[in-house]
């Protein structure tokens, strides 16, 4: 029980901390300025978002951690690429006990905090394009 406790406190303080960080300038740099090409990688995020959390949702339902594995891999560029790092943080978690312990009570727990972070975030991303399209 203390470690769910310790876990819905990193989910408050990663999804407050992740959807404060988020600066699209970079990648809107990264992207010459084009504005498509920025909205083009952010629905892939999105995608991949939505990929992951319904093949993790069928994975934990057949404790199959290899398959959890590889969506985990999947997810993990996108998430750098926005630099959702906090994100990052409980899916590279979720990859160490795929790896050492395969410990699916845990592993629930951490994709609920998943779930229970990612809409903030995505508002904060949708607010921060919105905000770069008005200043073109």
């Amino acid at each position: 029980m203390k470690n769910f406790k310790t876990l819905q406190s990193l989910t408050k303080n990663n999804a407050n901390s992740d959807a404060a960080n988020i600066d699209l300038k970079p990648l809107y740099d990264d992207c010459m300025g084009d504005c498509d090409m920025l909205e083009e990688l952010i629905g892939l995020y999105k995608k991949n978002i939505l990929e992951f959390v319904g093949q993790t949702k069928i994975n934990l339902e057949n404790q199959d951690c290899k398959g959890l594995k590889f969506s985990i891999h999947k997810l993990k560029c996108s998430l750098l690429l926005l630099k959702t790092q906090d994100l990052f943080n409980i899916v590279e978690k979720m990859h160490v006990i795929c790896v050492a312990e395969e410990d699916t009570g845990q592993l629930q727990n951490l994709f609920k905090c998943f779930l229970d972070s990612y809409p903030s975030i995505e508002r904060a991303i949708d607010k921060q394009f919105l905000n770069l399209l008005n200043k073109e």
